[in-house]
């Protein structure tokens, strides 16, 4: 895992590997070029170039995936990944969601055609693919820890089977599905009819349109989804949090002495000079309480930070700039590995604490940077009075 300080030093692109599993045959082939669209503007529909002959369907504010054919089988290239979804004029979500989009690409098929779709997981946890309503085979199903391990962070993975049912179906996650697909991973599967069907109509034109619905508080800009981690931990049904938006490594406080460098807002404190403990309560509807704290300057603060929700998240003191820069990296590179005295990194249950000298006066900012988190708001404000004479 590459260190904060050594990534901003210059710590090169690290390329996806590619795992297979059940379809290690393929594993390697070379991968299709993946398809992006920028805009949920509807897009006329893509008449087939190749492969067998079909009447496409038109996706209302969405689009079909193109594919390639190799050796008579249908390759299609998804990625999953953060989008930024235009609701309306000037309101942008942010979502998760595939090929720059959210809801994902429409994938069209002919039945018997036999299908290859390669899955790229941009996101900062691990995912799947499951191919709602698809006869297949059971390795192919895409559910995580039951028939197919998750796709990391940065890794691809090849499905392949043979269309067989006829009709207007979906793919959506089936790892931490009550966060990923709250948060938009969805999108329609169509498996045409290869001759006329007794149960399907003859039209000129289909149209599909995937309906969704969010809870995105004004200010805000990602969807709520506290109530079904609530719902989902009861159940059993997934772990507890969203994988490590850090990687795999636990981010508990490092026994070795810490390392005092000034920064703009303080310097790392000693325990002992700490007169005031503050502490700080986070939750899964990405809010700190309280949001703001006032100390005067030259005063060791013991932050006392407790993680109330079901996912990991973290405390992190600085500038508005600097947060700003670091929340940017830990969304392209969201298993970037940092820690810093004023940094906490509070598993789900659990509380960090972050001893503090603020000996600089100003306006600071705290937050947590884990991807999507500090996009919907996550954040707080510090005061440093001057003292008098300053």
């Amino acid at each position: 895992m590459s260190s904060r300080r050594n990534f901003l030093g210059g710590v090169g692109a690290i390329a996806a590997a590619v795992s297979a599993a059940s379809v290690s045959r393929v594993a390697m082939a070379a991968l299709p070029e993946p398809v992006m669209q920028a805009g949920p503007d509807t897009m006329p529909p893509l008449m087939p170039q190749t492969g067998r002959p079909y009447s496409p369907v038109v996706t209302l504010n969405g689009w079909t995936l193109p594919w390639r054919m190799n050796a008579g089988v249908k390759e299609f290239h998804l990625v999953a990944e953060p989008v930024v979804r235009e609701m309306s004029p000037g309101f942008k979500a942010h979502l998760w969601g595939y090929n720059g989009q959210s809801p994902g690409p429409t994938i069209e098929v002919v039945e018997r055609d036999r299908v290859r779709i390669f899955v790229t997981n941009k996101l900062p946890e691990h995912t799947s693919i499951h191919w709602h309503g698809q006869r297949l085979p059971n390795g192919m199903d895409g559910v995580t820890g039951l028939n197919q391990p998750g796709i990391n962070p940065g890794k691809t993975f090849v499905y392949e089977f043979i269309a067989r049912r006829p009709g207007t179906f979906m793919y959506h996650p089936h790892a931490d599905e009550m966060v990923q697909m709250a948060m938009g991973m969805m999108g329609f599967w169509i498996t045409h009819p290869k001759a006329k069907h007794p149960l399907i109509d003859e039209v000129d034109r289909d149209y599909c349109f995937l309906l969704n619905a969010y809870d995105i508080e004004p200010g805000a800009a990602t969807n709520l989804y506290r109530a079904v981690w609530v719902t989902s931990l009861a159940l059993g049904l997934i772990s507890a949090g969203p994988a490590r938006a850090h990687g795999e490594a636990d981010h508990a406080r490092k026994a070795a002495a810490v390392v005092k460098e000034q920064k703009p807002w303080g310097i790392a404190g000693d325990a002992k000079a700490a007169r005031r403990t503050v502490e700080y309560k986070m939750t899964d509807n990405m809010r700190v309480t309280p949001d703001r704290l006032q100390v005067r300057q030259g005063e060791t603060i013991r932050i006392v930070i407790r993680n109330d929700g079901a996912m990991l998240h973290e405390f992190v003191l600085g500038t508005k700039a600097e947060l700003d820069q670091h929340a940017a990296l830990m969304l392209k590179f969201p298993n970037m590995e940092h820690d810093e005295p004023y940094m906490a990194h509070v598993k789900p249950g659990q509380t960090g604490e972050i001893i503090w000298t603020f000996n600089r006066a100003g306006d600071f900012d705290f937050a947590c940077l884990i991807a999507g988190h500090y996009q919907a708001g996550m954040v707080g404000k510090v005061k440093v009075v001057p003292n008098k004479g300053n």
